[in-house]
């Protein structure tokens, strides 16, 4: 299987995808808004995890944007000790193999962005011009296929650290 990185072109890794394994934040915002369905996963440090979890530091039920926006779960997420390898690529798989939810997840998210939409209008109207908040339009527009056989990943200058110690590593252990 080959493995294309795609740098600096994440809305058209997104739009390619059959569905998104992404961290918590304003790309499961993005997928939403180009109809994928998405699996979240949110890990911390765990000293940082255990702050938030003493003082009460967050009171939202929900991590996921799409999530919060509808008030319910409509996309997997998956907090911490949840992030597993398996439990994440369990989750992918039931979204791949069940077109009748991604229908149902594809209609809800087209409704919540219409809301989104409209609200960008009406502050648009607010603030006596144009403007989007959201650019919509130009999500919309990204191509639905890049390749058949990619698994994309938006490199950062720390995921190519990370990268390159993850093959030192292999390359010590004999890889």
């Amino acid at each position: 299987l080959p493995i294309h990185l795609i740098d600096g072109q994440s809305h058209t890794a997104m739009a390619a995808a059959d569905a998104i394994l992404l961290a918590s934040g304003t790309a499961t915002l993005e997928a939403m808004l180009l109809n994928r369905p998405m699996v979240v996963a949110y890990r911390i440090s765990p000293l940082s995890y255990a702050l938030v979890k003493l003082f009460r530091l967050i009171h939202v039920q929900y991590m996921a944007l799409p999530n919060l926006l509808a008030d319910q779960r409509l996309v997997p997420e998956f907090v911490q000790g949840q992030v597993e390898p398996e439990t994440l690529g369990t989750a992918l798989l039931e979204l791949l193999e069940e077109p009748g939810s991604r229908q149902a997840l594809s209609e809800r998210f087209r409704e919540l962005g219409a809301g989104l939409r409209h609200t960008d209008d009406v502050a648009a109207g607010n603030r006596g011009g144009g403007g989007a908040l959201l650019d919509v339009e130009t999500l919309a527009k990204a191509p639905d296929r890049v390749d058949d056989h990619m698994v994309v990943h938006d490199v950062t200058a720390d995921d190519r650290v990370g990268l390159e110690a993850l093959d030192a590593e292999r390359r010590d252990a004999g890889w």
